[in-house]
């Protein structure tokens, strides 16, 4: 037994756990892949359709693009929702106050001075379809949006 090729090979704790960990690696982000393009994701609030306006061509071109407010998405508002709602509990302690009006369709995000109560900005947040966003018309384009962000109160 002692003469066997697996027992007389180099081992290297090192290059082993290396070789594993990068395994690893390549399977979670595959999997992230995976999961980031899937077209039907659960989201805790919806997708969020709802607040999307649908805007002509010469509404779009009524207001042009401004870099420092206006973003092209090609996820839906829910994953918005979502993202903002993991930064605010995850990295910012619950600082931010984030809601949305479905009747309006914008999400607005608010923080308070937590000492004095007074409002330190305002932000609302707003979708406009860049294309047709109904499934069965755009043949395997993915829905684009413009995030525009409106600041209505504070510095940012």
């Amino acid at each position: 037994m002692k003469a066997h090729p697996w027992i007389n090979k180099p081992f290297s704790v090192k290059l082993t756990r290396a070789a594993i960990i990068d395994r690893l690696n390549e399977k979670r982000s595959e999997k992230t892949n995976h999961m980031s393009k899937e077209d039907d994701k659960n989201y805790r609030g919806g997708d969020m359709k709802e607040l999307v306006r649908q805007a002509s061509a010469s509404q779009l071109e009524l207001y042009k693009f401004n870099d420092m407010v206006d973003h092209d998405i090609e996820v839906l508002p829910g994953t918005i929702w979502e993202e903002l709602n993991m930064f605010n509990e995850d990295l910012f302690e619950g600082k931010l106050t984030l809601d949305f009006n479905q009747d309006k369709q914008y999400m607005t995000i608010e923080m308070s001075d937590p000492e004095s109560g007074e409002l330190d900005f305002l932000v609302k947040a707003k979708f406009f379809a860049l294309n047709n966003t109904e499934e069965e018309s755009y043949e395997g384009e993915p829905p684009r949006f413009r995030l525009r962000l409106v600041k209505k109160r504070g510095d940012l």
